[in-house]
């Protein structure tokens, strides 16, 4: 449900700025692999969830059905003491890296979406997204 960000408008001509999501962007440092050179497929991440067992036999046998419920809420990444990720790439290969999240709003106004550098701040092209980061929080 989008928000009204530059409060109610004095008149019909005054155009609403509204708050349609917030989203992050996500810089990585090494983005890439240090030994294929390949970019990083994504983070290695650790669930939880449950293996299926099928109905017991007459003799109180299961067996693993082959699905497991996985536990969505409970999903992390790998990280170290540091606070550093583990990145993987296609090729299999893993290491950690430097996180950093940025995060900025995509706001509605009467000349369309804009991203926003701040709540009631300028707004930029929302291509431009990555440039238009909000708030910096390191991880």
């Amino acid at each position: 449900m989008p928000v009204l960000a530059d409060g109610p408008a004095q008149d019909s001509l005054t155009p609403h700025r509204m708050i349609e999501e917030e989203r992050t962007m996500i810089r990585f440092t090494p983005l890439i692999c240090p030994t294929c050179q390949a970019p990083a497929r994504g983070t290695v991440e650790r669930l939880t969830g449950v293996a299926l067992l099928s109905e017991p036999d007459a003799d109180g046998r299961v067996e693993y059905t082959g699905w497991t419920d996985v536990w969505w809420d409970e999903q992390r990444s790998v990280t170290d003491k540091r606070g550093r990720v583990r990145l993987i790439c296609h090729a299999g290969h893993e290491w950690w890296a430097e996180i950093q999240e940025y995060s900025y709003e995509l706001v509605e106004t009467s000349a369309g979406p804009t991203a926003s550098r701040e709540p009631g701040g300028r707004g930029a092209d929302p291509d431009d997204a990555a440039r238009a980061a909000s708030t910096l929080r390191n991880s």
